[in-house]
């Protein structure tokens, strides 16, 4: 929430976090009841005070998620470089699935 502001998605963070829907809304449902998470007057999540100093304490405040990412991404607990918008993507395992037309 402190990397992206008002610009995230749910789904974004069940992905990024590797959780459960479920789960994510569940523990931004408890950030929000310890204050560490408020809802503004848009009704948008946003890192509360509480939230911010815990995040300095820890020396967070300053670093963005995506700047860890560097361009890649975790596949499979591995590291793999990002796909440009024109690469072709291929599924894994797609030669054992696909038997053609």
């Amino acid at each position: 929430m402190n990397s992206v502001k008002e610009d995230y998605i749910y789904a974004d963070l069940v992905e990024l976090l590797g959780l459960t829907y479920t789960y994510v809304i569940d523990k931004i449902d408890y950030l929000i009841e310890q204050e560490y998470l408020i809802v503004n007057e848009r009704k948008i999540i946003e890192v509360g005070r509480k939230g911010i100093e815990i995040l300095s304490e820890k020396r967070f405040l300053d670093i963005n998620i995506f700047d860890l990412y560097d361009g890649k991404e975790l596949v499979d607990g591995k590291i793999s470089k990002q796909l440009e918008i024109n690469d072709i993507y291929i599924p894994k395992n797609f030669d054992e699935k696909f038997k053609g037309y």
